[in-house]
């Protein structure tokens, strides 16, 4: 049973263990170059995922935490870090990572469906709400600091993600005052994608990088992703590419400004962008071979190898060779994706708006702004997050 909880639903093969190193050391080096200043922001497209990776077991796909690995150390450099995941799952491992300290933040916006969707995790006590829900706002110092938008079906789009972001995410996380935001970049919740049952479009998700980029002013600009999860393969390239055009632009406009301030350093900085784009046009072909690869071990793996290497283990290798790399040392118009919305839930969702009359809010006053032409299960559920973290943030009571 032991060993079970501490591999549940990972596939593992001889070279597992040193694909999972390479990930981390990779999104680790991707924060090096952020602390660095090499970088203003990043994708890390990295196989295996981490987001499920507990601190002593491997879970959900994932062998190492690369966003938790990346985040501590960023906090530990004297960043305050701000991680978003909006993988269609919650990121269990990175919020048990962190859920008792204020930094790193950990945000989340997942399908809950009333703890029935995966990770599908029970109370640790039953005087404490479950980890994944909207109750659940950390504990001790992180109290306020775990913040999840638990949607209760299928169905989210474009403009429920939206709308979860502007009414909840983004005003709790200005207040947090972030210097830098790692996104857990699933593209489970996309249009199409067998296991998420949601629809956001690959101009959705880029909207919402384009808001994390721009619309935090602590954080100025620098953002990083790194891949999660994801289940079709034709969609997630689309998906990266579509978050990578918005990093870019940014990568643009900075290089543009540094152009003004210091002209001698504008070739140095056009150059730079110039390659970034080279790598942009490449990287929809090298996202969907990383994917394919991974499908393809998958299917070659029967149970645990004995050669995989425990949690631990790799990350102590990781750090190392970490080590060793640091001793060698808007005004573009904001993507608006498909803002139509569904009409219908997926079958089996909640309706936890049933008897609602129209133009009603999910606590029966007038529809707020936000709530106007999203799902109303959506948007019981985003408001069920405002309402566990109103007394912590006093932006919400506004």
């Amino acid at each position: 049973m032991e060993e079970a909880l501490q591999y549940d639903s990972v596939y593992l093969c001889a070279r597992s263990g040193s694909a999972a190193a390479r990930a981390a050391t990779a999104s680790l080096a991707l924060a090096a170059a952020l602390a660095s200043g090499a970088v203003r922001n990043g994708f890390a497209v990295v196989r295996p995922p981490g987001h499920h990776a507990e601190p002593c077991a491997a879970k959900g796909f994932c062998v190492l935490n690369n966003v938790g690995v990346a985040a501590a150390w960023l906090a530990a450099q004297g960043e305050r870090v701000l991680i978003v995941d909006w993988d269609v799952h919650h990121g269990n491992g990175t919020q048990r990572m962190f859920q008792d300290a204020a930094n790193p933040a950990y945000m989340s916006i997942h399908r809950h469906d009333g703890g029935a969707f995966y990770p599908a995790e029970k109370r640790d006590d039953p005087d404490t709400p479950c980890p994944a829900s909207a109750e659940f706002v950390g504990r001790g110092d992180g109290a306020g600091y775990s913040v999840n938008v638990a949607w209760r079906g299928g169905g989210a789009g474009d403009a429920e993600y939206a709308a979860a972001l502007d009414a909840c995410l983004l005003p709790v996380a200005r207040a947090m005052e972030p210097t830098c935001v790692l996104v857990s970049a699933g593209f489970d919740a996309a249009e199409g994608d067998p296991i998420g049952g949601c629809r956001v479009t690959p101009g959705g998700f880029a909207a919402l990088a384009h808001r994390l980029v721009h619309q935090l002013p602590s954080a100025r600009g620098r953002v990083l992703l790194f891949l999660e999860g994801g289940y079709r393969l034709d969609t997630i390239p689309a998906c990266v590419a579509a978050c990578l055009e918005v990093l870019l632009a940014a990568s643009d406009a900075a290089a543009g400004a540094a152009e003004n301030d210091n002209e001698g350093s504008s070739a140095k900085d056009g150059a730079g962008a110039c390659a970034a784009k080279v790598c942009a046009e490449a990287c929809a072909e090298a996202c969907a071979e990383a994917c394919a690869e991974a499908v393809r071990c998958a299917g070659h793996c029967v149970g645990k190898s004995p050669e995989s290497v425990y949690h631990e283990t790799v990350l102590q290798r990781v750090l190392s060779a970490q080590d060793e790399q640091a001793g060698s040392a808007s005004s573009e118009p904001v993507p608006q994706g498909d803002a139509t919305t569904a009409a219908d839930e997926s079958a089996g969702s909640s309706a936890p708006s049933e008897g609602r009359s129209e133009g009603e809010s999910p606590r029966g006053e007038a529809l707020e702004a936000w709530a106007e032409g999203i799902l109303p299960s959506a948007a019981a559920a985003i408001e069920a997050t405002r309402n566990a973290h109103r007394l912590l943030w006093p932006v919400l009571r506004e």
